[in-house]
């Protein structure tokens, strides 16, 4: 290897820039070769995992949660984070809010992640796709309280050893926590200090959600947003989006700036 590659490779590592195998084939042996492709890019030094995709279930056995942090860190590919932990989301078809049988299952699938984010040496776990949060009639203000209760929960569980990552949703897919202004001031009304905010660029091009004047005219928010977003996801739908929305020239600059 050349001392440009090493050194390219370094680079990669220290930008941790990762990659979910969510748009990968599915299964076991094709996810041997995306992680086998990973560790040798120049520009990528970790992989997200959604288990689902690689096992065909979302609850595989502790063995192969070991088994698959050996494959991977053979590689020196990284672990950057677990997500997509509801993706058999036909069994969470009823409202968080009004139905304590899909709370319940909700806040014991997240615990179970935390430990499986434990096994695999990772700090970072995605809530990401709760379609589920739907107020099915609630009033807002009580939702708030139990995603609340729910949250300092799982940040209990974690112990400070797993950050926990909220995903602000466009109001097509449900109608609680639609844009992150909303998803800022819950965070600072609840004080968390491992309840994190991921930024999904899908999200915010879908909803027009970022509210920028609201950050331009309040520094408060701006100082609080550096500490609380701690990821950041841009996928092909994004970058699509962008396209439209952006001349060529933005987006050529954006590109690069990946």
């Amino acid at each position: 290897m050349t001392e440009a590659y090493l050194k390219a490779k370094a680079n990669a590592i220290k930008i941790q820039r990762s990659i979910s195998n969510i748009i990968w084939l599915d299964g076991r042996e094709n996810y041997r070769n995306f992680i086998k492709l990973i560790s040798k890019s120049l520009y990528i030094s970790a992989t997200e995992i959604s288990l689902f995709n690689i096992f065909g279930t979302s609850e595989p056995s502790h063995k192969d949660i070991y088994d698959l942090k050996t494959e991977i860190f053979e590689e020196n590919v990284n672990i950057s984070g677990v997500h997509n932990i509801f993706a058999d989301i036909e069994n969470f078809n009823d409202s968080f809010f009004t139905s304590n049988k899909i709370y319940n299952k909700t806040l014991d699938r997240v615990k179970q992640y935390i430990d499986y984010a434990r096994m695999l040496d990772t700090e970072n776990l995605s809530l990401d796709y709760m379609d589920f949060l739907k107020l099915n009639g609630m009033n807002k203000k009580d939702a708030d309280i139990i995603f609340y209760n729910f949250l300092k929960d799982i940040e209990k569980y974690a112990n400070g050893e797993i950050e926990i990552h909220i995903v602000p949703t466009s109001k097509k897919i449900r109608d609680f926590m639609n844009n992150y202004v909303e998803a800022i001031e819950f965070i600072k009304r609840g004080k968390f200090n491992y309840i994190k905010i991921l930024v999904d660029l899908k999200e915010i091009f879908d909803t027009l959600s970022f509210d920028l004047k609201y950050f331009k005219d309040n520094s408060d928010a701006r100082s609080i947003l550096t500490k609380l977003i701690n990821k950041y996801r841009i996928d092909k739908d994004s970058i699509d989006t962008v396209k439209l929305i952006k001349n060529s020239d933005d987006y050529n600059r954006m590109v690069q700036g990946l």
